[in-house]
């Protein structure tokens, strides 16, 4: 009819050659044969374009950073060595790590907000219809890194809660929480909710995640 696949045809009369008895036989290898050809033509055009080299490279980046940053986090709180520049030392040889890897494939965004600023100020740099790939990736490996650290640490936070009198979901579970996202107060600086306003807490964490 002129709309079906050449190739298609070409492997059935290679298949069952004159014998039409065998076309039974036949038909499951050409319809195998076709799907193999059309996922070798969008691997080759996501290849092409790139996007899944470069949403691949923007996943494992991600992970890298929260398993080395966060993971120091873990082991920061549960060994009572909650020194800050051992902390931000390690956060930061897991952002250049993260970075190194993966900045020659995807430009090393690593974080939604900068792939938003990239979409908005240098659309020409980073077309935006890569911002929602870009950001299903980091979300994917930040949530992959946050499980492997709490596989990895269960155990000893099980332990933490039970010696210091911890109950998960009680005002005092927040400094095991911490380890794995920011909670204000910080429960690790002795300073209470009076002496630092929501308001300054919020414009600190912009002015932080803008530098």
């Amino acid at each position: 009819d002129g709309g079906g696949d050449g190739d298609d045809d070409d492997d059935f009369l290679v298949c069952c050659g004159k014998d039409l008895s065998s076309a039974p036989f036949c038909v499951p290898l050409v319809m195998l044969r076709a799907v193999q050809n059309r996922v070798a033509a969008w691997w080759s055009l996501l290849a092409e374009r790139q996007w899944f080299a470069q949403c691949v490279a923007e996943f494992i980046g991600t992970f890298m950073i929260v398993v080395i940053g966060v993971g120091s986090v873990c082991s920061a709180v549960l060994t009572q060595q909650q020194g800050l520049w051992h902390v931000a030392t390690v956060w930061g040889f897991g952002v250049g790590l993260a970075i190194y890897c993966t900045a020659s494939i995807s430009g090393a965004h690593l974080n939604p907000a900068i792939s938003l600023a990239f979409a908005i100020f240098r659309p020409r740099q980073f077309r935006p219809y890569k911002l929602i790939p870009y950001v299903v990736a980091q979300m994917a490996g930040a949530i992959a890194g946050g499980f492997v650290n709490l596989a990895m640490y269960s155990t000893y936070i099980d332990e933490y809660e039970n010696t210091n009198n911890i109950t998960r979901g009680e005002p005092s579970s927040v400094v095991t929480a911490s380890m794995f996202g920011e909670y204000f107060p910080n429960p690790g600086v002795p300073y209470t909710a009076e002496s630092v306003s929501i308001t300054r807490a919020l414009l600190t964490e912009a002015w932080g995640t803008a530098i």
